[in-house]
């Protein structure tokens, strides 16, 4: 099961969920499979404390 998956499966059962991604992988796909599943943010590595605070604080 892929992170996107377990993200769509997360969000099927517990509708206000909020779930983030850490990934190595960016293909604009990706990114649309991931935003279709409920993931909030997605941050691609290698990653920095500066990504991190930005993503969870505009997710949050």
């Amino acid at each position: 099961m892929s992170g996107v998956d377990l993200v769509a499966n997360l969000t099927a059962e517990l509708p206000s969920i909020k779930c983030g991604m850490i990934t190595s992988e960016s293909s604009a796909e990706m990114i649309q499979q991931a935003r279709n599943a409920g993931i909030r943010f997605l941050i691609s590595k290698p990653l920095t404390v500066d990504a991190m605070k930005n993503a969870l604080a505009q997710a949050l």
